[in-house]
């Protein structure tokens, strides 16, 4: 999708820009762990929206799942502070939305712990087994329109 291009190189642009306003303190494993943690969070969008293509496989009308992930993710158009703990866990990890739009720029600003670009990594790599295990399953169980 070359679209995914022009957001990736926006989100560039306005990140370089952003530095030019900021006076943060920036070192070498603060950097490394902001470009873990960005890389990370699109892996995780791309995996969400993946195994919501999946359901494809079950479902007739699975574009309305994908219509309610896009309405979900107004959550990240707000400060994470503004959530409760819970609910701010829940949309940092279980339905990752906030990882996205958080995480990286928290790190970097030492709002969050470096620790949490690891977390980035155990969210991707269960997301993968997910998305694996209901695309292995959804092509097991897919019969096409015409069968």
């Amino acid at each position: 999708d070359l679209t995914a291009v022009a957001g990736i190189l926006n989100s560039s642009i306005m990140i370089i820009l952003s530095f030019s306003h900021l006076v943060i303190n920036l070192n070498l494993m603060k950097i490394i762990l902001f470009l873990i943690s960005f890389l990370s969070a699109h892996i995780i969008i791309y995996l969400i929206y993946f195994l919501i293509s999946c359901l494809s496989l079950f479902f007739v009308n699975a574009d309305t799942y994908a219509d309610w992930l896009m309405e979900a993710t107004d959550f990240d158009r707000y400060p994470a502070e503004i959530y409760s703990d819970f609910l701010r866990f829940f949309l940092l990890f279980a339905l990752p939305i906030l990882f996205f739009a958080y995480v990286p720029v928290a790190i970097l600003l030492d709002k969050l712990s470096g620790y949490y670009a690891g977390l980035g990594l155990v969210v991707i790599f269960v997301l993968y087994l997910i998305s694996t295990i209901v695309w292995r399953l959804g092509l097991k169980n897919y019969q096409s329109a015409s069968s």
